[in-house]
């Protein structure tokens, strides 16, 4: 394939793996988002959630289980596609809106980073690997992805989005509310 043509997929998003992204908040943060739905990065900012988009992969990294504790964790935590088209807020106190994003998650299970380190691209030979983390959000590539995702019990693939999609067409169908029309009536 000529680098024009790779150029002209990367720019129509076609022929091209789903963008993915590395999350960080504690376990009991991610397990709130995952129970409702959600992710949240960077206390609830919206600049680095503008950054994703629709059916990209995020995974959460968890370097500890409970938030401001030193409670070490350093796994990632959940895993799943992003279905909102732009970040949203909400209010959860008065001095307090975060910004979120839908997420269709698709494991929950933990899987530690350190037997990773040197398989993953972005911490293979790089003695300093935990320091990007501190981004709170970050990309990588979707081959990286897939490791992660296997080795939290779920086969990655492009395919998959679609059967997301249409997972989520026919929940939205569900959800919509039925009219009913009487015999009689017509």
């Amino acid at each position: 394939m000529s680098e024009k043509q790779t150029t002209l997929d990367k720019e129509n998003n076609t022929n091209s793996a789903p963008r993915c992204w590395v999350a960080v908040a504690s376990t009991d943060h991610v397990a709130r988002g995952y129970n409702e739905q959600f992710m949240q990065v960077c206390h609830g900012k919206q600049g680095p959630l503008k950054r994703v988009q629709p059916n990209a992969f995020v995974v959460y990294y968890s370097p500890t289980f409970t938030y401001q504790k030193k409670d070490t964790c350093q796994s990632f935590t959940a895993l799943g596609a992003v279905r909102s088209s732009a970040p949203y807020q909400v209010v959860m106190s008065d001095d307090f809106m975060p910004y979120r994003h839908d997420v269709v998650w698709l494991s929950q299970q933990h899987c530690p980073i350190r037997p990773l380190l040197q398989t993953l691209s972005f911490t293979r030979d790089n003695p300093r690997w935990g320091y990007q983390f501190r981004l709170g959000l970050f990309e990588i590539p979707f081959e990286d992805m897939q490791v992660i995702a296997y080795q939290m019990g779920v086969e990655l693939t492009t395919d998959l989005l679609e059967d997301l999609e249409l997972a989520a067409i026919v929940k939205d169908r569900e959800n919509e509310p039925s009219v009913e029309v009487d015999i009689d009536d017509l």
